[in-house]
């Protein structure tokens, strides 16, 4: 009876050792999963656009809101250059895909950019200023 009694809690001892060892296994595999997506910095949906290296957006409204706190460590803000013309729309709020830069003198968040569609080279946007210059006139 001794036996029987060793014998099976022996074979627990196992199974809980097995059971223990898979779900750690299952964990690991959810945890590397999730630090492959980026997560939004204002309601930690999984996000779809990114401002900087490290900030991501799941949609504009969240940027928006996030922006009063991420400004002060943005990183595309203090590298992007202004450009002609922007102190008259410094209250305009920018749009997805538009060219505006964000700065300490306009506080309007960087325009999102979607990780799928990479960015234009210098040689495009002044194929896109040119085309601009020419419809103007």
């Amino acid at each position: 009876m001794a036996e029987m009694r060793q014998s099976l809690e022996q074979e627990r001892e196992r199974l809980v050792a097995e059971v223990k060892k898979q779900t750690e296994a299952e964990k690991q595999q959810a945890v590397d999963e999730t630090k492959k997506k980026q997560w939004c910095a204002n309601c930690r949906k999984e996000a779809i656009f990114y401002c900087c290296w490290n900030t991501s957006y799941c949609d504009y409204p969240c940027q928006q809101a996030h922006w009063p706190e991420h400004m002060k460590s943005c990183t595309q803000s203090a590298t992007a250059p202004q450009q002609d013309g922007e102190t008259d729309r410094q209250t305009e709020p920018a749009t997805e895909g538009s060219n505006k830069s964000c700065g300490p003198t306009n506080n309007v968040p960087v325009p999102l950019r979607d990780p799928a569609v990479p960015p234009l080279s210098d040689k495009d946007s002044n194929v896109e200023k040119s085309s601009e210059t020419v419809s103007q006139s």
